[in-house]
């Protein structure tokens, strides 16, 4: 049996993404470069060497926010930018993101569906239901005129409908309530991580609560790994990371 665990999974993007706007009401930037369509084997090994050799650190590059390689032990697999247009001529960028999984769990969970394919949305879709795979979400505000309201009605434009069709609207309510005494300013760090059905929620390392809802879970990794991510970079990365995953050894 071959290890994998020195797959390098932290991938810092070295393009965008031009999707329109989405539903939080944030228009992203527009952007030229684009990661090619290619299989693991020829992924850009520029793309490689961006990976710290040192520091176990990976930045991202539009904010400069550094993110550790491990979280909780659990590793980054997508690094992105939350950018919105004001008033059509500004570009802000919002908050850094990255994406944490325990990457053992992810390809055991995985390789039996989609073995060495390259990942599709399915497969994205099939990583955010499970309870499975540990996940965490690492949040850095990087605007620091951004308000507590603006970002939970964001989050509450996609967060809402899939809760609501559950009939889980009293759970929406109760994730609002985890940010009443939170003040948004530059550096502020918000780290979503779930647990089979659990969500913890930290801000500044201090927990905020504990939610049980596979629902909620699932809305909310969607965000960023969904068909209409409001973080288009963190999501490609994923892709890739995701991609030299499941093209390791078989277990």
């Amino acid at each position: 049996m071959t290890s994998y665990s020195s797959v390098p999974l932290f991938l810092p993007p070295s393009y965008q993404s031009s999707s329109p706007a989405n539903q939080l009401k944030f228009q992203l930037a527009p952007v030229t470069s684009a990661l090619p369509n290619a299989r693991f084997a020829s992924i850009s090994q520029a793309l490689v060497n961006q990976v710290p050799k040192k520091g176990n650190k990976a930045t991202e590059p539009a904010t400069g926010v550094p993110f550790p390689k491990f979280l909780d032990k659990l590793e980054l697999t997508g690094l992105g930018v939350r950018a919105k247009r004001v008033l059509g001529l500004k570009t802000i960028n919002v908050y850094a993101l990255g994406i944490y999984c325990d990457k053992d769990a992810a390809r055991k969970e995985l390789y039996p569906r989609y073995g060495h394919s390259h990942p599709n949305q399915a497969l994205l879709d099939d990583f955010t239901a499970s309870e499975a795979i540990k996940k965490s979400l690492r949040l850095v505000i990087t605007y620091g005129s951004l308000t507590r309201l603006q970002f939970l009605n964001a989050l509450e434009e996609r967060l809402g409908p899939p809760l609501k069709t559950a009939g889980e609207l009293s759970t929406l309510e109760a994730f609002r309530k985890q940010f009443d005494d939170v003040s948004f300013e530059k550096g502020t760090e918000v780290v979503f991580s779930t647990t089979g059905k659990q969500l913890l929620t930290k801000v500044d390392n201090r927990e905020k609560g504990m939610l049980m809802s596979p629902v909620l879970n699932r809305a909310l990794l969607q965000v960023y790994l969904g068909p209409d991510s409001v973080t288009p970079e963190s999501k490609k990365t994923f892709e890739v990371a995701m991609e030299a995953l499941l093209n390791t050894s078989k277990l």
